[in-house]
């Protein structure tokens, strides 16, 4: 049997930094997680979100 890949999938972000000083704020709300990597950070509605292991929704 295939081992699908673990997903975590943090949305709602309302401000994303990066940590470079070039650019410190990101434009987007959601960050994508595979296998422990982040594999895509963006706006939700353009990233791939489906069928995630995990949600995660930052309160605040």
């Amino acid at each position: 049997m295939e081992r699908k890949a673990r997903k975590l999938v943090i949305r709602n972000i309302g401000l994303l930094l990066s940590g470079r000083l070039e650019q410190p704020i990101l434009d987007g709300d959601c960050v994508v997680a595979i296998e422990g990597r982040i594999a895509a950070v963006g706006h939700e509605k353009d990233l791939d979100t489906k069928v995630p292991r995990r949600w995660s929704m930052p309160m605040g």
